[in-house]
Formats: structure tokens, C-alpha cells, sequence
């Protein structure tokens, strides 16, 4: 797998706020090489670029971060897709962990817990911030809480 952390598209349709991603992105070392504001530009500025990660947002203009994320994990397996969502839902983890995505982050956490999963580089089904309860729990029983360090789920 390639490293995740050195090169990223930012799939985002709100403009100030990626604008913010890539400037945090780019003070940890993670150059942005593109960015878009729906599912398609989204996945044909990656397929283009070929970068080691994609921060992409649940909800786009034309569709849905996690059925993007779905497409990459079909197409572009070695990519890591990081989940990025004002949405702290657990219905909404599952799908994130089921679509191929390998990162979760939420927009309300402080900018190091997002670069701390950009930068993980670990084949699991998912990285998400600490959860309650031991990791061979079924997700239903365990809430996400909020802490510093993300680390690796159903590994």
C-alpha cells in the first residue's frame, strides 16, 4: 500500500471548509493535489491523480461521501478513503467501515485527530477514534466517545 499521508484530494462542497482542510493537511506534510465538490469530480480528480488518500465528506451535491468511498474501495484498492462528517452517528460509522473507507473523523474533533488518521497507515477495514468496549463487541453495543489517538477497528 502506498503511504497515505504523503499526497490527498479533498472531496468537500463546502468551499471554506476545505480551503481549512488543505491548510491543516498542509502543515502536517500532506500535500493536497486536488479538491471537488461532488461524487463524480471527486472520484475522476483521484483516478486522475492518484493520491495516497482521500478525505472525503459524507454529504456532496450529487451524492453520498460513503457511496464514493464504496466506488474507490472497487476501483482503487490500495487508496485510503478517510471519512470526514459533522455527523457523529453510529449508523453512519457502520456504513463508513462497510463502504472500504479505512478513516473516520468527525468535523467537530480538533484538527490533530484528523491529521493523526490521515496519517495512519494500517490495512483494517476502517480507523475511527476510540470506542467503548472491547473490539470483538458488535459496533451496535459500543458508542463513539471522544479522545485523541484513533486506532485501528476490526483490525
Amino acid at each position: 500500500m502506498a503511504a497515505v499521508g504523503s499526497r490527498a484530494v479533498i472531496v468537500e462542497d463546502h468551499d471554506a471548509l476545505s480551503r481549512g482542510l488543505e491548510l491543516v493537511l498542509g502543515k502536517a506534510g500532506i500535500d493536497v493535489v486536488g479538491s471537488a465538490r461532488t461524487e463524480q469530480e471527486g472520484y475522476e480528480i483521484i483516478l486522475r491523480e492518484r493520491p495516497g488518500l482521500a478525505v472525503v465528506d459524507i454529504g456532496l451535491e450529487d451524492g453520498s461521501g460513503v457511496e464514493l468511498a464504496r466506488r474507490l474501495a472497487e476501483s482503487e484498492p490500495d487508496l485510503g478513503v478517510l471519512i470526514y462528517t459533522g455527523l457523529d452517528d453510529e449508523r453512519l460509522l457502520r456504513e463508513a467501515i462497510d463502504s472500504g473507507a479505512r478513516g473516520f473523523a468527525l468535523k467537530a474533533g480538533p484538527a490533530r485527530d484528523l491529521v493523526a488518521a490521515a496519517r495512519l497507515d494500517v490495512p483494517v477495514d476502517a480507523v475511527v477514534r476510540r470506542v467503548e468496549g472491547a473490539a470483538d463487541e458488535p459496533l451496535g453495543e459500543r458508542r463513539v466517545v471522544p479522545v485523541e489517538d484513533p486506532v485501528p477497528l476490526l483490525a
